[in-house]
C-alpha cells in the first residue's frame, strides 16, 4: 500500500524549532545519499501475491514504500504508478539545469502547509547540482533560525526552489527561481509524471 499522507490542518509535523531543522535535514541527506536519481539496488520482486502490472515494458508492483520498478537492475520507486497518472493533464516549465551551477540553492516552503513529502519527492527525482540549504518561505512558528527566502532573493549566484501551497498544479521558472505550487498529492503526482517521461517510461 502507499505511504500515508496527513492532511489534518492542527497535526504539525514539528513542535519547534530544532525539531524543524533536524528532521528537515534528515530527509533531505537521507533521500540524497540512500537514493540517486531514486534508485537502490535490489535484484528483483520478492512479493509474488502483491499488486503488479506491466506498463510500457516494464513491471510495476505496490510496495508499502509505493509503485516499484527496475531500471538496468536498479529499483526505483514512485509514489504513484503510471496508471494513476494517465489522466493527470500537466502542463510543466521546468528548467532545473538553470540553477546546477550557483553557489547554493534554497529550498524554501511554509512548514505549516505540510508538503515535505512532496519536496522529498522533489529532491530525490529533480537532479540539482547545487549544495541545498532549508529555509522557510515566511517567518512563522518554527523558522526562528533559519533563512527567509522566496523567489525574490534569487539571483545569478543564488537560486531558490520555492513550495506553495495552491489551488493551480505547476512548476514555472525564472532565471535562478522555480516555483512549485498545488497540494501535497497534486505535487507529487506532477513530480512522479516528469520522472516516468523523463525516464522513458511514460510519454
Amino acid at each position: 500500500m502507499k505511504p500515508s499522507i496527513t492532511r489534518e490542518k492542527g497535526n504539525k509535523w514539528y513542535k519547534d524549532k530544532k525539531n524543524l531543522t533536524i528532521i528537515l535535514g534528515i530527509f533531505i541527506i537521507g533521500t540524497m545519499i540512500l537514493s540517486t536519481f531514486g534508485y537502490s539496488s535490489f535484484s528483483g520482486f520478492t512479493s509474488a501475491d502483491a499488486n503488479y502490472y506491466d506498463y510500457n515494458e516494464y513491471k510495476f508492483i505496490e510496495t508499502n514504500q509505493g509503485w516499484s520498478t527496475y531500471i538496468n537492475n536498479n529499483q526505483v520507486v514512485f509514489f504513484f504508478g503510471p496508471r494513476d497518472l494517465e489522466d493527470f493533464q500537466l502542463d510543466v516549465d521546468l528548467k532545473s539545469n538553470n540553477l546546477d551551477y550557483l553557489e547554493k540553492v534554497y529550498i524554501s516552503f511554509n512548514p505549516d502547509d505540510n508538503l515535505q513529502p512532496a519536496i522529498q519527492e522533489f529532491i530525490k527525482f529533480i537532479k540539482i547540482e547545487s549544495n541545498f540549504v532549508i529555509a522557510c518561505s515566511e517567518d512563522v512558528k518554527g523558522c526562528e533560525n533559519l533563512p527567509i527566502k522566496t523567489c525574490k532573493n534569487s539571483t545569478d549566484k543564488i537560486g531558490v526552489i520555492q513550495f506553495n501551497l495552491d489551488d493551480k498544479t505547476e512548476i514555472t521558472t525564472k532565471n535562478t527561481c522555480i516555483n512549485v505550487k498545488g497540494n501535497t498529492l497534486s505535487m507529487i503526482k506532477m513530480i512522479d509524471k516528469i520522472a516516468l517521461a523523463n525516464l522513458g517510461i511514460m510519454r
